[in-house]
């Protein structure tokens, strides 16, 4: 499961990042899942499907993925990228932060100086 965790993981950043890893996705699933260490046995057929939002916890994906080897085929969700939401953060929100406070670490008052 570990071992899975680690390339389905890997398999959503490098498709959240790369739209030619994508195209080679779903053109031709097993060796572009053979990059990001999710190896797919000889004579099985993946099926990848895109999702604009999550499906399913890792645990179904693992799930997914293992009763799809002994079937013969595996269908593979790999959720669209999420929104980043790149705004404006407020002075409200810069002071709730880390670092965003009058509180001085040391008794020396030099960093408030």
């Amino acid at each position: 499961m570990s071992q899975f965790e680690d390339a389905y993981y890997a398999l959503l950043m490098r498709s959240w990042t790369s739209e030619d890893y994508v195209m080679e996705l779903m053109s031709d699933p097993a060796p572009a899942l053979r990059e990001v260490g999710l190896d797919v046995p000889d004579g099985v057929t993946v099926a990848v499907r895109r999702k604009t939002e999550g499906e399913g916890s890792i645990e179904e994906q693992y799930k997914l993925w293992t009763d799809g080897i002994a079937a013969g085929s595996i269908t593979l969700v790999v959720p669209e990228a999420p929104p980043v939401n790149i705004g404006e953060v407020s002075d409200a929100e810069l002071s709730a932060m880390a670092g965003g406070t009058d509180y001085c670490c040391c008794p020396c008052c030099t960093c408030t100086a």
